[in-house]
């Protein structure tokens, strides 16, 4: 499974835009998020005709995940003969919050959850702040896991034992440099307590909050790339 990256910053590093990530199956989009840099990322790297269906998978609903969610829906429906974006996620709140941006139900198609012939999204709620419901999803794509945490301050425990076990191939983290009693992000000294050096090299750190790629890979993990083009994963 190749997951290509359109962003790997925090809503207040913009230098590496949002954080959002997408793969192909089957001539269909999966795209994990929308932030604010998204939409306009997103039309100048693929041409959104070319897919059967587009599913947009959403973690939570600040900004810098769900910024242009309504204008990727609005110019697909608009420029692409009424195509019909698929949202993903387990609160019925995205689409009040589609609604007051003007995107009525007619411009998409709303789901709780996915689970197609090859691919599912199991959500996860995840610690991230206190006012929201937050999620990372487990994603399976014919028989292989990853685990995307979208926006969360800790690992929940299931997901690190199925890690460790080798249920679960890969883990793509929110990874901070800053730390606090309150973190509304993961720090990176907590990856680097919970994970065994000799399995860093498949947690790849995402939503950045400063240019700590050296930093970050100096502790065996991996960092997301984010030009365009998918990474190699870790054998």
């Amino acid at each position: 499974m190749e997951l290509h990256f359109l962003g790997s910053g925090s809503a207040f590093y913009p230098q590496y835009k949002n954080t959002s990530a997408y793969f192909e199956l089957n001539n269909d989009l999966y795209l994990i998020d929308c932030g604010e840099t998204v939409f306009e990322t997103l039309l100048s790297l693929v041409g959104l005709e070319q897919y059967r269906e587009i599913y947009v998978v959403i973690t939570h609903l600040h900004a810098d995940h769900v910024g242009s969610l309504a204008s990727l829906i609005s110019y697909t429906y608009c420029m692409l003969d009424k195509k019909q974006v698929t949202v993903i996620h387990p609160k019925p709140t995205i689409a009040r919050l589609l609604s007051l941006m003007g995107i009525g139900r007619e411009f998409y198609r709303y789901k709780e959850t996915y689970d197609g012939s090859s691919v599912e999204f199991e959500a996860i709620q995840v610690q991230h702040v206190d006012n929201m419901e937050c999620f990372g999803y487990v994603i399976r794509v014919n028989g292989e896991t990853i685990y995307y945490s979208g926006d969360s301050s800790h690992l929940p425990q299931r997901i690190l034992e199925d890690f460790k076990k080798g249920e679960i191939k890969t883990i793509y983290h929110d990874t901070s440099t800053h730390d606090s009693d309150y973190a509304t992000h993961c720090y990176y000294g907590k990856l680097e307590a919970w994970i065994p050096h000799e399995m860093r090299r498949r947690v790849f750190c995402m939503h950045l909050d400063s240019d700590c790629k050296d930093l970050l890979e100096g502790k065996g993990f991996s960092v997301v790339n984010v030009d365009g083009d998918s990474y190699a994963e870790p054998r």
